[in-house]
């Protein structure tokens, strides 16, 4: 019986021991994963560390040479050769393009513009539709491009139906940029003689010029208040020539109301006017870039898109 009970004993006992082995090989199993686990997460760390500072070290590199190849950008203005200052500034403007791709990706912008917003002149897809600077906007930097054009509409509420300052309301909620492009038609129609109300920047009366120029502004600035607003000011145009007897009004005084509303209201403006860019007051320009003496043809109308892309890319990534 003795020799029964210490064989009993030591099956207990090694049956302890065997139980602990495991026990112990389970919590070094545990152990080891709980280490391998640690050793992983800094690993991860340190690379997503490295990571993020060689993307910051690639955008300030980007940033720099977005700063460059800006400033070249805008010494090209004096070049006195229209054609050629508008393929130069065409080249730095894809340079900038190319620098942040994908920065206004998902991004909801909306043009309210006249028939040059429309795509007039720009040609027409497989489904007949026009295809101006607003699809190639839309392609290029991969955003949504709600296209509120609408053509022979002017600024101001003259006697032509939709004009801008009755329309704006039109302009999606949720939308995050707003582009502006406009004043050519209401400059026609002074010059023509068809409306003489000008108005004045300091008495904004309804119906003239400057008093709803000022009402679309500051509807916009009201109504959207988180949305970027980009003023896109006119080309110089032949028009300048045509009607250059025609006093007091000239196309630039239209679009001094607008640059001065656009400071007071804190929007963004592409002066096309000012630096030069698609000049067709030359022959040689209007024939390779203009279906008539107003409209861009579909290279204007690219170059159009273009410009305006590189402004939109150098601003927000500055932001």
């Amino acid at each position: 019986m003795k020799g029964e009970g210490t064989a009993g004993k030591e099956a207990a006992e090694c049956r302890s021991r065997h139980g602990m082995r495991k026990y112990h090989d389970i919590v070094g199993r545990v152990l080891g994963a709980v280490c391998l686990a640690l050793l992983l997460t800094v690993r991860i760390s340190v690379d997503a560390a490295a990571y993020a500072d060689v993307a910051a070290s690639h955008m300030e590199s980007s940033l720099r040479q977005m700063e460059r190849v800006r400033k070249r950008l805008q010494k090209l203005s004096y070049m006195p050769d229209a054609v050629q200052r508008t393929l130069d500034m065409n080249g730095k403007d894809r340079q900038i393009i190319d620098l942040a791709p994908g920065i206004l990706a998902g991004y909801k912008i909306t043009c309210l513009g006249d028939s040059i917003t429309v795509g007039a002149g720009g040609g027409v897809d497989e489904n007949g539709r026009l295809i101006g600077y607003c699809n190639h906007l839309s392609r290029i930097l991969g955003c949504e491009v709600v296209n509120l054009g609408m053509g022979g509409t002017t600024i101001g509420d003259y006697f032509i139906e939709n004009a801008f300052v009755n329309r704006y309301e039109q302009i999606p909620e949720d939308t995050d940029v707003i582009i502006l492009e406009g004043g050519l038609n209401d400059y026609q129609v002074f010059a023509q003689g068809l409306w003489n109300g000008f108005g004045d920047i300091t008495n904004r009366e309804p119906e003239t010029y400057c008093g709803d120029a000022y009402t679309l502004y500051r509807g916009i600035k009201d109504s959207y208040p988180n949305a970027e607003v980009f003023v896109v000011m006119a080309s110089r145009s032949y028009l300048e020539t045509l009607y250059q007897s025609v006093e007091p009004y000239r196309l630039q005084d239209f679009m001094d109301v607008q640059r001065l509303y656009a400071k007071w209201m804190g929007f963004q403006v592409i002066d096309l006017h000012e630096m030069g860019f698609l000049d067709c007051r030359e022959e040689e320009a209007r024939e390779r870039w203009l279906i008539d003496i107003v409209h861009p043809n579909a290279e204007g109308h690219l170059l159009l898109a273009e410009r305006i892309a590189s402004e939109l890319v150098y601003y927000y990534s500055h932001q």
